[in-house]
């Protein structure tokens, strides 16, 4: 197949631009046309069909998988040429049983850390041209653990300090065990085991085609950048504090394929994909930091399509080649994001067009610092490192929408595009020694417009005022368990009341987890401390807030408790909880159960239940903010 068939993961390293290697995929995707004879067949008969279908089209490729009742991956015989793929494929899409056939494409993985650490973490504030504004937007809202985003990608290193507690179960869909480079096929971890490709591996027919590469960890850094564990002294801050990640991992050595791609993000999204469990946390954004050069295939579209219709949202990078959009991002229906330097301007790699959906920070002469890894092939120490791309503006996208699901508990395509296009912060005007960006242009930094790079740059406290209309906000954050005897502190001081209200009362309570902790007030309103946990597992905290209006909103927050962690006698989860509030009110309630809340009333300062007025609370996030980025100059690697 031809070059621009080739998918990779959209990141840039240094100014240089990473285009795809040409190959020729082994395998192909074949959808077969529904039956209008009315009866319903047996999977196991149409796989049978589809079968006989193919032999008769393409002699000697076999069957591998079903994507779906009518839709079969199959892998060409090794011994046809790309000619005799090609004529293959031709034929099947003549076929009259078939709906389409197309070839499943290689996903490819470029990303690798730059060698300098940032200070601090410029795009999640306002002191650039470009800065999202996620810390200015903390101080409305945080996002609630009721959001799931999912991570397509490479997989995640569960224990990175920036990741653990975190993470729910998610899913391996690498179907090759050489690519998985884990011993098996598609399985229920989604444990990154690292994708380099060493010079032995290229001598293989497998990765022959594939440059040699050290691990890039891609999918720990996108993750982290969404909602990394924040405020709890070490690492980055994620840009959502309380959203749950699901990782799904598509991506390993030498990449993927397209079809293992799609079908990890049908799945995210709560969709039955043939032979694996439903999702149980079914996500509502699905971030894809990859993308392929080409239109959106249908293949694609149909994927989107189906996510679309499952209430859930597509975030893709644009592209990282300096030229029109990419797939999946160009798919109707999905959100593309394309990325925009320190000051503003598009970054130099970035793709630009009329399917650009939205600029956000993605790095050009600056680099996004966030969690890396020091090995090179398997993992070693955690540590931090520098990247830039699209991949890495998409996650921030993804991490405001699901600040706005948090906050109004739903969220489709539809309306994420609306609150993305009416939030985002006007491009600057070019001055007489800048171009203004035109499509076609290649990789050059330029002046966006709207017309090629989307409604403008992201604002993430824009989106959150947008999206919260002027309503009572519950503001909830979980503290750091101190020892093996404690429990966690549930804080909601930082809760917010409408423009003339006071927040009146909080009430706590636990939704899920595997044993009831107790729950106890403390002399503080929106204040409670846990019980310690006993048993491994997620525990999910609720908060309702109530302001002097009768007029409420509930969030919650998660942490997840690990079988070594109650071992060693430590639960070292992220996140202490900010704000001081107002002692002199008084509370009410006694200790909880599951479904027993327990209430802090009261509240006179700033309209927060006791919190610290706005514009302080934002100068304590700039400075917690800049300590912890100072951290990482002088300690860039974890034991």
């Amino acid at each position: 197949m031809k070059t621009n068939q080739n998918f990779f993961v959209a990141a840039v390293v240094s100014l240089m631009v990473s285009y795809a290697q040409a190959e020729t995929s082994d395998r192909m995707i074949v959808r077969m046309k529904p039956s209008d004879s009315g009866r319903i067949q047996a999977s196991e008969v149409l796989r049978d069909h589809a079968q006989r279908v193919v032999q008769s089209n393409a002699s000697g490729a076999s069957w591998l998988r079903s994507s779906d009742k009518h839709t079969h991956i199959f892998k060409f015989d090794p011994r046809a040429s790309e000619s005799d793929r090609t004529a293959h494929i031709n034929r099947l899409r003549s076929d009259p049983n078939v709906e389409f056939a197309v070839s499943d494409r290689r996903v490819k993985t470029n990303a690798v850390s730059n060698d300098s650490l940032m200070s601090q973490q410029w795009y999640l504030n306002n002191n650039s041209v470009a800065g999202a504004r996620f810390v200015q937007a903390w101080d409305q809202y945080r996002g609630s653990a009721s959001t799931v985003v999912a991570v397509v990608d490479t997989g995640v290193l569960f224990n990175h300090p920036d990741l653990k507690d975190r993470l729910i179960a998610g899913y391996d869909f690498i179907s090759s065990a050489a690519i998985a480079n884990d011993g098996n096929g598609r399985d229920n971890n989604a444990a990154d085991s690292g994708n380099w490709v060493s010079e032995q591996d290229r001598q293989t027919t497998e990765f022959s085609k594939c440059s040699k590469s050290d691990s890039s960890w891609h999918g720990t850094f996108v993750a982290a950048q969404i909602a990394g564990n924040t405020n709890d002294g070490q690492g980055i801050a994620g840009a959502n504090w309380n959203t749950r990640l699901l990782p799904v991992r598509v991506l390993g050595k030498c990449g993927g394929y397209l079809s293992d791609v799609m079908d990890g993000a049908r799945w995210a999204a709560g969709l039955p994909v043939e032979g694996i469990p439903l999702n149980p946390n079914p996500a509502k954004i699905i971030n894809l930091s990859l993308g392929a050069s080409g239109a959106c295939g249908q293949f694609e579209q149909d994927a989107v399509n189906a996510i679309r219709a499952a209430r859930a949202v597509v975030v893709a990078a644009a592209g990282n080649g300096g030229g029109a959009v990419d797939s999946p991002a160009s798919c109707e229906f999905a959100i593309a994001v394309g990325a925009v330097d320190f000051d503003g301007q598009r970054a130099s790699y970035s793709a630009i067009g009329s399917k650009v959906s939205i600029m956000a920070p993605g790095g050009d002469e600056v680099g996004l610092i966030g969690a890396n890894n020091d090995g090179l092939t398997e993992a070693a120490a955690h540590s931090y490192g520098n990247k830039r791309g699209t991949s890495f503006a998409a996650p921030l996208v993804s991490a405001a929408l699901a600040l706005a699901h948090g906050l109004q508990g739903t969220m489709d395509y539809d309306q994420a595009a609306t609150l993305l296009r009416n939030s985002a912060r006007p491009f600057a005007a070019a001055r007489s020694s800048e171009s203004q960006c035109v499509a076609g242009s290649g990789p050059v930094k330029c002046v966006c417009t709207t017309s090629v790079c989307g409604s403008g740059m992201l604002d993430a406290n824009n989106l959150v005022s947008l999206a919260r209309a002027g309503k009572s906000l519950a503001n909830p954050t979980i503290g750091n368990t101190t020892d093996s005897n404690s429990g966690w502190t549930l804080d909601s001081r930082n809760s917010v009341a409408a423009t003339g209200r006071l927040i009146v009362s909080h009430k706590w309570i636990q939704k899920t987890g595997p044993v009831t902790l107790t729950l106890t007030n403390s002399n503080t309103p929106g204040l409670v401390r846990t019980s310690a946990p006993t048993q491994a597992g997620e525990y999910i905290f609720e908060v309702t807030v109530e302001d002097s209006n009768g007029a409420s909103h509930t969030s919650r927050v998660a942490r997840i408790v690990g079988v070594q962690q109650l071992a060693d006698g430590t639960t070292n989860n992220g996140g202490s909880g900010a704000g001081t509030g107002n002692n002199g009110n008084t509370q009410s309630g006694t200790d909880s159960t599951t479904q027993t809340p327990v209430t802090t009333t009261g509240g006179s300062g700033g309209g927060g239940g006791g919190a610290l007025p706005i514009h302080l609370l934002a100068i304590m996030a700039l400075g917690i903010l800049l300590l912890r980025s100072a951290e990482k100059v002088t300690r860039q690697k974890i034991a």
